[in-house]
Parts: C-alpha cells; sequence; structure tokens
C-alpha cells in the first residue's frame, strides 16, 4: 500500500512534466523526458524492494510479480491525470512544488537522517546523503 501511494505523485510530476511541455513546448519535452526516465529508472530497484520481499513472504513468484505490478499500475494513471490538471492548475504550481519538497524535506529530515545515524557507520549515510544531493544538484544544473 506503501508503494502504490508513493507511486501516485510519481506518475503526477510525470503528467504535469508532460502537459506543462505541451503549454510552453520547446525544450520543456526534453525535461518532461528526463524526469520520465529518472522516475523510471528508480523504479526497477523499487519493484525489487517489495517483489522480492513479497516473494519470500508469499512464497510465490507469481503472487510476489502480480502484487508488485499492481502496486505500480497506479502511475500510467496518475501522469493522463498529471497532464490533465497540468492545464488548469498553472497559476498554484510554484505552491504546490513548494508544498511537495517542503514534505520530502521533513521527511528526509525527520525520519530517514535520525534512522542512519542509529548504525555504528552512522557516517555513512551522512555521506550518501550529501554526495547524493550534490549529484542531484549536477544534474540539474548540465541537464536544466
Amino acid at each position: 500500500m506503501a508503494v502504490t501511494i508513493h507511486n501516485i505523485p510519481e506518475g503526477l510530476a510525470v503528467g504535469v512534466a508532460y502537459g506543462s511541455a505541451f503549454l510552453i513546448g520547446g525544450e520543456s519535452f526534453f525535461s518532461a523526458l528526463m524526469i520520465a526516465i529518472g522516475i523510471g529508472v528508480q523504479n526497477f530497484p523499487e519493484g525489487l524492494a517489495l517483489a522480492l520481499p513479497l516473494k519470500e513472504t508469499l512464497k510465490s513468484k507469481k503472487k510476489a510479480f502480480f502484487l508488485t505490478v499492481l502496486s505500480a499500475a497506479v502511475e500510467p494513471v496518475m501522469v493522463i491525470v498529471g497532464i490533465f490538471l497540468s492545464t488548469s492548475i498553472t497559476g498554484i504550481m510554484p505552491w504546490l512544488l513548494s508544498f511537495s519538497a517542503g514534505c520530502m524535506l521533513y521527511v528526509v529530515c525527520e525520519e530517514l537522517l535520525p534512522d542512519s545515524q542509529i548504525s555504528s557507520k552512522h557516517h555513512i549515510g551522512t555521506w550518501g546523503f550529501i554526495i547524493g544531493f550534490v549529484i542531484m544538484m549536477i544534474l540539474d544544473v548540465a541537464l536544466g
């Protein structure tokens, strides 16, 4: 259920990116494609993180595969919803994006960072966060 809920904003992000690209045109299509590729690439380990424990718990490859695919089925539906929403909510888009960024920062600071400090090798989590952030910023500047 958590992965399905997580896939809703991912689909919306891709849909809004493509919907905005239809409105703006130009290089926006490339940016929308990069968002779609980025989310698609991270969906592979995300799917494995769901499928492998399900396979062990359910003792069935078919059931685990079906439930994993089912959890991701909401994403393409939300892409279509995002395309239609992007044409009608352009005025409040900066506020919505700011809110979602704040939510993500809250989760990272409140949940992920404290949990990463529990281990005896707590510096690995901190350095991973820093390196990931630097890579994200480089990609953001390089890809526009």
